[in-house]
């Protein structure tokens, strides 16, 4: 994915999420559901659904919608005990509220 946004190989939003998504949904089926890389590919997984469309109806917008910037999450993420699962759930916000188990 990294080579084809470097190469500017997605000629559509459809495509990447269609790669977003592959991603999560191999992630899940590949581990075990109790491990990390499950846990945290559903819970990403279920932001994607969230976000991608308002990345759809309001690509302009988007920035002012979730202005988190990645640089932001990781510090965020690293200076929370619990990872990013924990996260998820703790905040309530990344998962619009819904439970992740």
């Amino acid at each position: 994915m990294r080579a084809k946004l470097q190469e500017e190989m997605y000629t559509s939003l459809e495509q990447f999420e269609r790669d977003v998504f592959l991603v999560f949904d191999n992630a899940m089926r590949f581990n075990m559901s109790n491990s990390v890389y499950y846990e945290v590919a559903e819970d990403l997984s279920i932001l994607g659904r969230q976000l991608f469309p308002s990345l759809r109806t309001e690509p302009r917008n988007f920035n002012y919608i979730y202005p988190r910037t990645r640089q932001q999450m990781s510090n965020e993420a690293q200076g929370e005990a619990g990872g990013p699962r924990a996260k998820l759930v703790k905040s309530g916000g990344a998962t619009g509220g819904v439970s992740c188990k």
